[in-house]
């Protein structure tokens, strides 16, 4: 199933411009992998909050960066592997 992927920025309003559409985290490592100069590795999704600002049910995207867990970005929905 599709949704929505912003990546994590300074404001709401700057993620929001880089939303696009993806059905599997594969869609989102493709989306990345040009943004970093290291490999962001091991995707994980979790249900994160609701935020009322943007009626979304969100869910964190998470990936390891030279052994560090970072925040990549957010999605309305859930999203396969």
């Amino acid at each position: 199933m599709k949704t929505l992927f912003r990546e994590h920025r300074g404001s709401l309003e700057d993620s929001l411009q880089t939303m696009v559409e993806v059905e599997t985290l594969k869609d989102i490592q493709v989306i990345i992998s040009d943004k970093f100069f290291h490999p962001v590795l091991d995707l994980k999704s979790e249900y994160y909050t609701y935020d009322g600002r943007i009626s979304w049910d969100t869910y964190i995207i998470t990936g390891e960066v030279e052994g560090t867990r970072i925040v990549v970005g957010f999605t309305k929905g859930e999203v396969e592997k």
